[in-house]
């Protein structure tokens, strides 16, 4: 299932409405502020989706 139809099926929110990135369900939207040295896949001011776990 899309994420369009997720909304449309599950919210009152239109996806028109939507502003990506968007969390759905248990998660967040953040950005990263710094990385270590050994962190090779983020950079610091990039914008990430973190699940709930």
């Amino acid at each position: 299932m899309t994420f369009r139809r997720v909304l449309n099926r599950h919210s009152s929110v239109q996806p028109d409405q939507v502003v990506a990135p968007f969390g759905i369900g248990h998660e967040c939207v953040a950005q990263v502020v710094t990385v270590g040295s050994g962190v090779r896949d983020l950079r610091a001011a990039q914008t990430v989706v973190v699940p709930w776990r």
